[in-house]
């Protein structure tokens, strides 16, 4: 499974310059930083637990004790887990990649939701109906992520959508030139924060997410994501101050730029759903990818196009079974 996140950081990189994709890709240090010794230690166990499961790593991952932590500018860190990473626009490199499948013939169908698929014809093919008519097609994929549930109601207990905030934050000009701005960092307790740009120069914006605790349902089954929590937003607008950065790094020119939420797909045992769906020839799954989804898409679409085009024996031998749709309860159910 390790392995499986690793091949798909390092394909998405080479994928974007390979391709010369302008989304801002940028390599840098992603830091997950403890705040307690309770938490350092449970980060600790789970790098070695690692190490023994995977045997030599391709990424080196290292250590940090509180004195190394000061270039952090968080406080209350006690301890970290450092690793290179990527950070990109996921909005620029998903619309040029609609773009390169529309010049190789995609049939891009905007604003056209999908009202029910059934196979009922007589030569066997799905039908998917939309509000602007059917269409027949001999295989269906359904990556929908936190909406499979709608369509194939066999997940409807296994993928649950959440609601995930995010503020674009502009902490001041005079952290300009931070140590810390030229790293991703996620506190254990849910916040994590990048920057836009790099190098980081001016105010700039941090990418600021989490809070979800401050939410009575921790906004699981929320699918409406047109508004934003007011609890959550007050403590994003917080988090720089009190847990990054500290009070000199809110000057005059801080403040909330904009703020924004998105619905995910959790699933019960925090894995993606993967392919065809049981006893349904023609209908499959590419699904539940919740927070840290980004780290499993690319390949979790290779692996079930690779499951598509008959290549089953090949992808068995690095697509793990827990991706597998066939572990999930319930899915020999008709949809």
């Amino acid at each position: 499974m390790d392995h499986f996140e690793e091949a798909n950081v390092r394909n998405v990189g080479a994928f974007i310059k390979e391709n010369g994709i302008q989304c801002d890709l940028r390599s840098v240090e992603a830091v997950d930083i403890a705040e307690d010794e309770e938490t350092l230690e449970y980060l600790v166990d789970n790098l070695k637990e690692r190490e023994e499961n995977m045997g030599t790593s391709a990424i080196k991952y290292s250590v940090w004790n509180q004195e190394e932590c000061k270039d952090l500018q968080c406080p209350t860190a006690v301890g970290a887990v450092a690793f290179p990473a990527y950070v990109m626009n996921p909005y620029k490199f998903v619309c040029t990649l609609l773009e390169m499948s529309i010049s190789k013939g995609l049939n891009l169908q905007t604003n056209t939701p999908v009202l029910k698929i059934s196979k009922e014809t007589v030569d066997g093919n799905w039908t998917v109906v939309t509000e602007r008519g059917d269409i027949e097609a001999e295989n269906v994929i359904l990556a929908t992520n936190a909406y499979t549930s709608a369509l194939y109601p066999p997940l409807k207990d296994f993928i649950t959508p959440v609601r995930g905030q995010i503020a674009a934050v502009r902490s001041g000009s005079k952290i300009a030139g931070n140590p810390a701005l030229k790293r991703t960092c996620q506190l254990m307790s849910g916040e994590y924060m990048q920057t836009r740009q790099e190098p980081f120069t001016g105010a700039g914006d941090l990418i600021i997410g989490g809070g979800r605790g401050y939410s009575s349902t921790r906004e699981y089954n929320m699918t409406d994501d047109s508004t934003i929590h007011p609890k959550i937003s007050a403590h994003l607008s917080r988090i720089v101050p009190r847990r990054f950065f500290g009070e000199k790094g809110w000057g005059e020119d801080a403040g909330v730029v904009m703020e924004w939420t998105g619905i995910m797909g959790y699933t019960e045992d925090g894995q993606p759903v993967i392919g065809q769906a049981p006893g349904e020839e023609g209908l499959w799954v590419c699904a539940g990818f919740h927070g840290h989804g980004m780290a499993t898409t690319f390949q979790s679409a290779e692996a079930l196009v690779g499951l598509m085009t008959g290549k089953s024996e090949e992808v068995g031998k690095w697509l793990p079974e827990c991706y597998r749709i066939e572990r999930v309860p319930g899915v020999n159910q008709k949809a």
